[in-house]
């Protein structure tokens, strides 16, 4: 067998997924989330390898079913790849997390050159103003931004 071959053993191909559900939770049928029973849900469950390299390559494609999964559920975004991230450091082989980290990367430079990013991010920041100021209104309280805290008047 020549290395290509046995390397290839190694790696599976990957398959495609739509992970649009009504019936489950889809981002649970992800390769690397790993739920059983009663146990804590693992966010970075991943097969064990000696190989770095193995691991990277793993990792970017576990990157592409993380970005499948966005894709195909634009709304169920939040804190998801942080619980990800958290999971990442019981990992020996940290190949995978840089496979996964660095595709994610390239996604976004990629994604990064059609956006505007600070316009984006002063939309946002105004919004979030709006609702922080009705929610104190509505609480029957003025609130003020000073040295970088939320006091109450």
């Amino acid at each position: 067998m020549s290395l290509r071959q046995k390397v290839e053993a190694l790696l599976p191909v990957p398959q495609s997924y739509s992970y649009r559900s009504v019936d489950d939770i889809p981002k649970y049928r992800m390769p690397f989330v790993k739920v059983e029973g009663l146990r804590p849900i693992s966010f970075w469950s991943v097969p064990k390898t000696d190989c770095y390299e193995t691991g990277c390559i793993l990792g970017q494609e576990y990157a592409g079913h993380y970005l499948q999964y966005l894709k195909a559920n634009p709304g169920e975004y939040g804190n998801f790849l942080g619980e990800i991230v958290k999971d990442m450091k019981a990992e020996p082989n940290q190949g995978f997390a840089v496979g996964f980290l660095s595709y994610l990367e390239e996604m976004l430079c990629e994604w990064v050159q059609s956006q505007c990013v600070y316009d984006r991010l002063i939309q946002e920041r105004e919004e979030s103003i709006q609702v922080i100021s009705e929610v104190l209104a509505s609480d029957g309280q003025q609130g003020v931004l000073a040295g970088g805290e939320l006091n109450h008047v």
